[in-house]
C-alpha cells in the first residue's frame, strides 16, 4: 500500500515538473528517478565485474606459475622463476577451485553486464532526447520554413554597368546581393552538440571493458 503511494506521488511530482518546465525537464526527473530506483543493478554488476576481474587475474598468474613464470612488479614484465613441489601442489589445487567457480562467476558477470548495458542504452536514448530538446533550433526551423531570406547567410557586393545613353543615371553603381543560409548551416551547432553527446559512450571501451572486468 505504501509503496503504491509512493509511486502515486513521484508519478504526480514528475508530472508537475513536467507541466513547470517543459518536456525536457520532464525526461530529465524521469532520467534522475531511473538511475535512483536501478542503482542496485550498478552496484550488483560493479560487485560481479570486481570479482571476475580478480579471478581472471588469479587464474592468469596459476597458468604464470605452471609455465615457470612470474609477473615482475618492479620492471612490469614475465620472468622466469624455479618454484618448488609445495608451490606447485598449492597453485595446482586453487587453480583447479577457481577454474570450476568460474563458470558460475561469469554466468552472473553476464546477466548483470546485460542488465547494465541495457539500462545504459535506455538512458542514454533519454538523454539524447533532451538534448534534442534543448539544442534542435525549432523556433528557427518554422521561420526557415516560412522565409528563408529571414536568416542572412553570405553578402557580397555586384557592380553593374549602365549604358551610355542614360546620361541622368551613373555609368555603374554597386549592388548588395544577399544569399539566404542553408538547412545544413542552420543545424550545424545542433550536429555538433550530438556528434559530442555521441562520443560519450565507445563501443571499443565498453566491449574491453567488459572482456576485461573492468567496471564502466
Amino acid at each position: 500500500m505504501l509503496s503504491g503511494v509512493a509511486s502515486l506521488t513521484t508519478l504526480v511530482c514528475i508530472a508537475a515538473l513536467g507541466l513547470v518546465g517543459g518536456m525536457s525537464m520532464l525526461l530529465a526527473a524521469a532520467l534522475d528517478v531511473t538511475s535512483v530506483l536501478t542503482m542496485h543493478v550498478r552496484w550488483f554488476y560493479t560487485g560481479s565485474a570486481r570479482i571476475y576481474m580478480h579471478q581472471l587475474r588469479t587464474l592468469a598468474a596459476f597458468w604464470r606459475l605452471f609455465r615457470g613464470k612470474k609477473w615482475n612488479v618492479l620492471r612490469s614484465r614475465i620472468d622466469s622463476c624455479d618454484y618448488d613441489i609445495d608451490q606447485l601442489l598449492l597453485g595446482t589445487v586453487l587453480f583447479t577451485v577457481l577454474f570450476f567457480l568460474f563458470p558460475t562467476i561469469a554466468v552472473y558477470y553476464v546477466y548483470f553486464s546485460l542488465l547494465r548495458l541495457g539500462l545504459a542504452v535506455a538512458q542514454e536514448l533519454v538523454a539524447q532526447a533532451i538534448n534534442l530538446f534543448n539544442h534542435l533550433p525549432i523556433y528557427s526551423l518554422v521561420l526557415y520554413v516560412q522565409d528563408p531570406t529571414l536568416f542572412t547567410g553570405t553578402i557580397w557586393l555586384e557592380r553593374v554597368e549602365q549604358p551610355q545613353q542614360q546620361s541622368s543615371l551613373p555609368s555603374s553603381f554597386w549592388t548588395i546581393q544577399v544569399k539566404p543560409v542553408g538547412m545544413v548551416a542552420l543545424l550545424h551547432h545542433f550536429s555538433e552538440q550530438l556528434s559530442q553527446s555521441l562520443r560519450h559512450y565507445s563501443l571499443k571501451h565498453v566491449l574491453s571493458c567488459v572482456l576485461s572486468g573492468t567496471p564502466w
